[in-house]
């Protein structure tokens, strides 16, 4: 069977979640930002998401687990995931430490 290639007139399919990852790059301050999660999550998954990125502050500042776990309530073994994306993931971690340093 042949591959069609595709024209420059053909759009690619959008990829899931690409119109909630565009409307996020339109927020420009932290009361954006606070305003329009408040309204997309409950305030349990906005505590989950704020954990695990105080999580991640904290592996980038050399923390241990135990310090990790004591201080955000996360698992290790959600601690070990978070670790592992910030080494082999696709460096948004990186990107945004960068920005806020």
């Amino acid at each position: 069977m042949a591959k069609t290639k595709k024209t420059k007139k053909q759009k690619r399919k959008p990829r899931f979640g690409d119109e909630f990852f565009k409307a996020t790059s339109w927020l420009t301050t932290k009361g954006e930002a606070r305003n329009f999660f408040a309204d997309l999550f409950t305030k349990k998954e906005i505590m989950g998401i704020t954990r695990r990125w105080q999580a991640i502050m904290m592996l980038e500042n050399e923390k241990t687990y135990a310090e990790i776990e004591r201080r955000t309530h996360l698992s290790s073994a959600t601690i070990a995931r978070i670790a592992k994306q910030i080494r082999k993931g696709k460096k948004g971690y990186k990107l945004i430490m960068k920005r806020i340093e």
